[in-house]
C-alpha cells in the first residue's frame, strides 16, 4: 500500500479501515523505538511517544489541503523525534510551556520541513571544502573570534578571516540550492 492510499484510508475509512490504517503504521515503530532507546530515551516512555506521532499523523490526515512531501515513515520518524526532544526538554526544566502540546499542534509539517532543511545544510556543509568547513566550524560552533581565526588559520588578517567566511557562506548557500532542486 503506497502512502497516498495509506492516507485515504485513515482520512475516509470506515472504523475498520482506519483501524487497519493504523496496524499498518505500527509496522514503523520497531525501528523508531530502537532510534529513541539509542539516544537515551527510556523504553517505557518509547511507545508513549510513537503513539503521540500517530495521533499528530492521523490528525493531519483528516485536513483536506495535507500534502505528504516525505515518506510516512520519514513523517513518523521525524514527529517522533521532535517529540522525544519536546520530553527530554520538558523534563530538564519543567517550568517550560509544554512543548509537547506545540509539537503535537498541526505544524508538524514545518517541524518536518526544518528537518528537511537541515538536512540538506548539513549535506551542502561536507560538500564544502576543508578550508570553508574548518573556518565555520571556528566561527559558529567553537564560537571563536574573526581574530582568532585568522590567528589560526594564518590570515593575513581579521578582515581576510571574515571575507572567507563570507565566501564559504555564500559557497554554501549555493550547494544548499542546488540540494533542494534535486528533491
Amino acid at each position: 500500500m503506497n502512502n497516498q492510499d495509506l492516507i485515504s484510508l485513515i482520512r475516509n475509512g470506515n472504523e475498520r479501515s482506519r483501524q487497519k490504517g493504523l496496524t499498518l503504521l505500527y509496522n514503523y515503530y520497531p525501528v523508531i523505538k530502537k532510534w529513541l532507546v539509542t539516544n537515551g530515551c527510556a523504553k517505557e516512555d518509547t511507545q508513549d511517544i510513537f503513539q503521540q506521532a500517530l495521533l499528530v499523523f492521523c490528525e493531519k490526515c483528516q485536513d483536506s489541503d495535507f500534502t505528504l512531501t516525505a515518506s510516512i515513515d520519514t513523517y513518523l520518524f521525524s514527529v517522533s523525534k521532535f517529540v522525544f526532544y519536546a520530553k527530554t526538554r520538558k523534563d530538564k526544566n519543567p517550568s517550560n510551556l509544554d512543548e509537547l502540546d506545540l509539537v503535537a499542534s498541526n505544524d508538524a509539517d514545518e517541524l518536518l520541513q526544518k528537518e528537511e532543511r537541515l538536512n540538506l545544510a548539513s549535506k551542502a556543509f561536507l560538500q564544502l571544502g576543508e578550508r570553508c568547513r574548518t573556518i565555520l566550524q571556528l566561527f559558529y560552533l567553537k564560537k571563536k573570534s574573526m581574530k582568532a581565526i585568522a590567528e589560526q588559520l594564518s590570515f593575513k588578517s581579521e578582515k581576510v578571516a571574515k571575507n572567507q567566511k563570507y565566501k564559504c557562506l555564500q559557497h554554501a548557500k549555493k550547494e544548499v540550492l542546488k540540494l533542494e532542486q534535486t528533491i
